[in-house]
């Protein structure tokens, strides 16, 4: 008997071992499907999903680590070969907002490219907040920048929201804070709040007009949508209210059966949450989990919605 529990034993330990760095408990409760070589895990959807827990930390880490060396094939080495959605949103002098996308290999090495000829970034970054979920990690963050041509410091402070997968980071979802953001008041949380949860209720009733009447008219959006075992993905960037109601309703983005809201974060100058949703997308049963930052206009609307969802 102590012979055979010994070998049983070992071909456990055996297997353990082959998982790397997950324990038994962890090895024999956990769905033992593969995707590129990453353990699929459950994610707090039930969404299959490879990262592990401390994915996005360690992925954003390895960013933080690069940016200051302004070293370009170094900082490209931190990003996944799996997708890349690049989304930088900021605010002008005079209120309209500029939108910079990269949504391939090719112009994602243009951005940096484009970056580092014109600017470097010295570290010296004084994070105000830093919220990491196992595959996102939204940062909040105050840092600098120099002019390459005139050596001109400046100082931003901007919300982050880095996508990542186990082999580096897919991009983020950027938004500076803006002129118009207002001194902090004491009723501000509580009216954010509620205009978050309007937001809420509108979209998992279908309330299409409810959601637009939330939104700033100048307005801009990115959506992206990927199957984490599939090849379909979809986006849409929607810069006008109808380019935003048309994404809304289109069959790929879904209608909600159900909606979760799994955390919230509400700033002077943004809201960023994240959702469980189970949707009906052309006639088939979807689970998806989806981080949405929310860019806080001049008229305390939302600008629009940059997110980014994985999908069964």
């Amino acid at each position: 008997m102590a012979e055979k529990a010994n070998l049983t034993r070992r071909t456990a330990l055996k297997f353990v071992g082959a998982l790397g760095a997950l324990s038994a408990t962890a090895a024999f409760g956990q769905d033992r499907s593969f995707l590129n070589g990453n353990l699929l895990r459950r994610g707090s959807s039930g969404l299959m999903l490879p990262q592990m827990e401390t994915t996005a930390i360690d992925m954003v880490t390895a960013r933080s680590l690069a940016t200051p060396t302004n070293d370009f094939n170094r900082i490209m080495a931190t990003y996944s070969k799996w997708d890349y959605n690049e989304v930088i949103l900021w605010a002008n002098p005079d209120g309209t907002l500029t939108l910079v996308t990269a949504f391939t290999r090719a112009e994602v090495e243009q951005f940096w490219d484009a970056y580092l000829s014109s600017a470097h970034y010295p570290g010296g970054e004084r994070r105000n907040s830093d919220f990491p979920g196992t595959w996102f990690d939204l940062i909040d963050s105050q840092y600098y920048q120099i002019d390459s041509v005139t050596g001109v410091e400046t100082s931003y402070r901007a919300a982050f929201v880095f996508i990542t997968w186990p082999d580096g980071v897919i991009g983020e979802l950027y938004w500076r804070e803006p002129s118009w953001t207002p001194a902090f008041e004491i009723t501000m949380p509580q009216t954010f709040m509620e205009m978050l949860v309007a937001y809420e209720n509108a979209w998992q009733t279908g309330d299409v007009d409810a959601r637009l009447a939330l939104i700033e008219d100048e307005t801009c959006s990115v959506v992206r949508i990927a199957n984490v075992t599939g090849d379909h993905r979809t986006r849409f960037v929607a810069r006008t209210k109808s380019e935003l109601r048309a994404g809304w309703t289109s069959e790929s983005y879904g209608k909600v059966i159900e909606l979760k809201r799994l955390y919230k974060v509400i700033s002077t100058f943004y809201i960023s949450a994240g959702y469980k949703l189970v949707l009906d997308v052309s006639g088939r049963r979807v689970e998806r989990e989806t981080v949405i930052l929310f860019p806080l206009g001049p008229n305390r609307k939302f600008i629009g919605e940059l997110s980014y969802s994985f999908e069964s």
